[in-house]
């Protein structure tokens, strides 16, 4: 595997980005896994293996086995079951077990591989979003004037009438709809909002500034939040598919028993082997049952192929969408962003560099250091007109936030894409989402709108299509 953006575990803006992650769940919380290169490959919990119910008395027999022939006396040997957290009930019926083990936790998994097999056991994966370049790109930018957003809000005003989206992220500022007509009206009352803390911290207006741009392209969409990521925008596997089923079934229990139409993940995780991530399997088992429902997630900005998940079920799941990001500022044409994940497993493009939205109020602090050159395109070269990675502040500088940002990431891209969808649904009343998801698909699988690399292109209403002036 290759990762652009950091070539090895010295590059400042992965630390910058790592420490937030670290300082959230503790020094030891977080380990990280090197590629080939010597890059960052992916995130996982010191001490903790996931396996199938299923699998755990292989496993644990064969972790006797390992620490038999280590040498590791009896007395300090662990293998133990962990048992769920009291807020993720619906762990208790997974058929994934979290395992607390002692030692080298990826050291163990490749003893386990020789005697079991690839997969059976894994390691719990931190999903976010961010570090490891995954979203967003870069850290938010101050805009004058107070601007109007962008994507500018949608002239159709009854675009997503009778449509709901579930948000699964670091749930909403305080006062998050204040100045903001797009955001009045919602969300609905069983959401978690933020707690308020002195200046912004990382990522807290994440999920803000996804929430507005989706009420932008569909401002009359009802939206629910999770705020399932407000630990510094990151949770660990074996948490994450509790939590979206969690909030599936919340919105459920507040509506009628009905799931949301559509389910908004922009965050996600590389995996060890880029193995499909355990601790989703129930979450999209479950989507299956809902036929009714898309889950469209964001493909992540290592500005690589490397599966991204769980965006990357959409190579084999019709429900799910895997959302890649293009520029701002090429006129006349679509081309991808830089920092963009792409390949066959990426659905759809949509734009995610430069938009403007709400955001929070007051002071940030930046943590990122600020670079002259893009930082995914290998070798290095000057960055493209207009290029999300070279228009940072000065890292520890700080500046103050009116509500308003412009953000970059395949994040912002997501809801674009979900917004458009909950907008046909509400012109065709009675289409499911899967529908209205196949008929936006062909479209943007048609010549006209298709990246110069034949990438397939959605485009929110008013934004130049492909070829024009």
């Amino acid at each position: 595997m290759t990762h652009p953006a950091a070539e090895d575990l010295s590059d400042a803006r992965f630390w910058a980005q790592l420490n937030s992650i670290r300082e959230a769940f503790g020094e030891d919380g977080v380990g990280v896994a090197v590629d080939r290169s010597g890059g960052p490959s992916f995130l996982y919990e010191p001490g903790h293996l996931l396996t199938r119910r299923d699998d755990l008395r292989r496993v644990q027999e064969a972790l006797g086995e390992i620490y038999e022939s280590d040498g590791v006396s009896r007395r300090e040997r662990v293998i133990e079951v962990v048992p769920p957290e009291e807020d993720d009930e619906a762990e208790e019926r997974s058929d994934v077990v979290r395992v607390r083990v002692q030692g080298d936790v990826l050291y163990l998994l490749k003893r386990l591989d020789a005697m079991l097999g690839v997969g059976v056991a894994t390691p719990n994966h931190i999903f976010s979003i961010a570090p490891v370049a995954a979203c967003p790109s870069g850290e938010p930018q101050v805009v004058c004037g107070c601007p109007d957003p962008l994507p500018e809000w949608n002239c159709d005003r009854r675009a997503g009438d009778g449509v709901s989206v579930l948000i699964i992220d670091t749930g909403l500022v305080d006062h998050y709809a204040r100045e903001h007509p797009w955001l009045k009206g919602g969300p609905d009352p069983w959401l978690a909002i933020d707690a308020p803390q002195p200046g912004i911290q990382d990522y807290e207006g994440h999920g803000t500034f996804i929430a507005g741009v989706l009420r932008c392209v569909a401002p009359q969409v009802a939206f629910g939040m999770s705020n399932a990521l407000n630990r510094a925008g990151a949770i660990k596997e074996h948490r994450l598919g509790p939590r979206l089923l969690k909030g599936a079934r919340g919105w459920a229990s507040a509506h009628n028993g009905g799931w949301p139409d559509i389910i908004n993940v922009s965050a996600g995780a590389t995996t060890r082997y880029s193995l499909p991530p355990k601790g989703l399997g129930r979450f999209i088992i479950e989507v299956e049952k809902h036929p009714n429902t898309v889950v469209v997630a964001a493909a992540g900005n290592n500005g690589s192929t490397n599966l991204f998940w769980p965006a990357a079920y959409a190579a084999d799941y019709p429900q799910v969408i895997s959302v890649g990001a293009l520029r701002r500022y090429a006129v006349g044409r679509q081309e991808r962003a830089c920092f963009s994940n792409y390949g066959d497993w990426v659905t759809v493009f949509a734009p995610g560099e430069w938009l403007v939205n709400a955001f929070a109020w007051g002071e940030y602090q930046y943590n990122e250091p600020h670079s002259d050159q893009c930082l995914y395109l290998r070798p290095p070269v000057p960055s493209y007109a207009g290029c999300t990675c070279v228009d940072a502040p000065p890292q520890y500088s700080s500046i103050t936030f009116d509500g308003m940002a412009r953000w970059s990431g395949t994040c912002f891209a997501t809801p674009i894409v979900a917004g458009l969808i909950a907008g046909v649904m509400s012109r065709t009343p009675g289409m499911s989402s899967l529908k209205a998801a196949g008929e936006l698909l062909a479209k943007a699988a048609a010549p006209g709108w298709r990246t110069a690399t034949g990438d397939p292109v959605l485009l929110p209403p008013g934004w130049p299509a492909a070829g024009s002036p």
